[in-house]
């Protein structure tokens, strides 16, 4: 099994281990904090899930069992590409797209 250490050299600010023997992760991405639930030897991981500000992932790390979805506002998870409770912001605002067409009224 491989230590926090080794899997933070992967990258991952944040490390936890689940009892399945695989591990939490937390990482910074382009837009959004991945909490990634990566495989026991740390080669690749099993999903992710996209969290707006890097607090709410980093929490959800901490407090997550790695058994259903994890705690807290998640945006969105992959590859399974569902929407998880922190998306209703951005659903109600609509995307640029639509809010330039409600405003022009088309």
């Amino acid at each position: 099994m491989l230590s926090a250490d080794e899997i933070r050299s992967l990258g991952y600010a944040y490390a936890k281990p689940l009892t399945s023997g695989e591990w939490l992760g937390v990482q910074k991405m382009l837009f959004t904090t991945g909490l990634f639930v990566i495989t026991a030897d740390g080669a690749s991981w099993r999903t992710r899930y996209c969290y707006e500000h890097s607090i709410d992932a980093i929490l959800a790390c901490m407090d997550w069992d790695g058994v259903g979805d994890p705690p807290g506002p998640w945006v969105k998870q992959k590859p399974q590409d569902r929407h998880g409770p922190g998306m209703q912001p951005f659903i109600k605002r609509g995307t640029p797209a639509q809010v330039g067409r409600r405003e022009n009224g088309d």
